[in-house]
């Protein structure tokens, strides 16, 4: 709600795109992408539906046939109606071989993982039973997000979760890997923080 604020920070952001003088933007997060496409003078693309067209690494090309697992899809709700995301997910889903079975609540019919709007620290309460809701319609006990916040919210609720990005470079995954994944707030500001530096030390 705190419009002034955002305007303020997305125009820093909107000065260094156009200060490289970038045509495109890749997104791999929903919520960027519905951000980007709004107030962004660039045109937007999501990373999933750019896989389709770019392929996966060849190593991990039907990696996960054989496996015991069975995948949920959890869509997040930012892009419901944005099929050409749904279709590449499930794309890559395929590519590397896993079965996947589609929930009653998916696509555009998909609910809210209990994160969206900031619920979860304005209203923990609530957010948890959303969580709980929403992980509660697996069918299978194991969901596969493509976004970070979802995927935490899935193993809040008692899902056995992976981000898609796991299975893309990733050994088979089977039921004998299923783990809690969630770090806390401060474990995963330093991981961004070290994944920061990599990233500089390659750059330069």
């Amino acid at each position: 709600g705190q419009d002034d604020l955002f305007k303020e920070r997305f125009q820093t952001v909107q000065e260094e795109l156009d200060k490289i003088g970038a045509e495109t933007i890749i997104v791999a997060c929903q919520s960027c992408y519905g951000i980007f496409g709004t107030y962004g003078k660039q045109n937007v693309v999501s990373l999933w539906e750019l896989l389709p067209e770019i392929g996966l690494p060849e190593s991990q090309i039907g990696i996960g046939k054989g496996s015991d697992v069975k995948f949920n899809i959890h869509d997040s709700c930012p892009t419901r109606n944005v099929t050409r995301i749904h279709d590449g997910i499930r794309w890559v889903m395929e590519k590397l071989g896993y079965e996947v079975e589609e929930l009653e609540n998916s696509r555009e019919k998909t609910r809210c993982c209990g994160f969206g709007g900031m619920i979860a620290p304005a209203v923990p309460e609530i957010a948890k039973k959303v969580m709980k809701r929403r992980a509660k319609e697996t069918t299978t006990g194991h969901m596969v997000t493509y976004c970070a916040a979802c995927r935490e919210s899935m193993e809040n609720g008692g899902a056995d979760a992976l981000h898609i990005v796991d299975l893309i470079f990733g050994d088979k995954y089977k039921k004998s890997k299923a783990k809690k994944r969630n770090m806390g707030p401060v474990k995963q500001w330093l991981t961004r923080y070290k994944s920061k530096l990599e990233l500089n030390k390659r750059e330069s």
